[in-house]
């Protein structure tokens, strides 16, 4: 899903995290949920949209790829030192 709200929407996204903040406070028992009023497109151009690199420059995807190169090594590193510890 997307857990954090619409992509590139700041409003979407604070309702959203009201939400999470709400539960918190008041959910009496495990697997409480809150059902979110925000309504999303009635299609899902928007998610063909987000989804697609094609809307991307050359130097946005640069760093989307260095920015994922970088999670690899820090996975890398978490998965050899636990090895080593075990």
């Amino acid at each position: 899903g997307n857990s954090a709200g619409k992509p590139h929407d700041p409003t979407s996204q604070r309702d959203t995290l009201s939400l999470a903040l709400q539960i918190l406070e008041t959910a009496t028992q495990p697997r409480t949920s809150l059902r979110s009023a925000q309504q999303w497109a009635k299609d899902s151009k928007w998610k063909d949209e987000f989804f697609s690199i094609e809307h991307l420059s050359a130097h946005e995807l640069a760093q989307r790829r260095a920015a994922f190169d970088q999670v690899k090594v820090v996975a890398r590193d978490v998965k050899n030192k636990t090895r080593e510890s075990s």
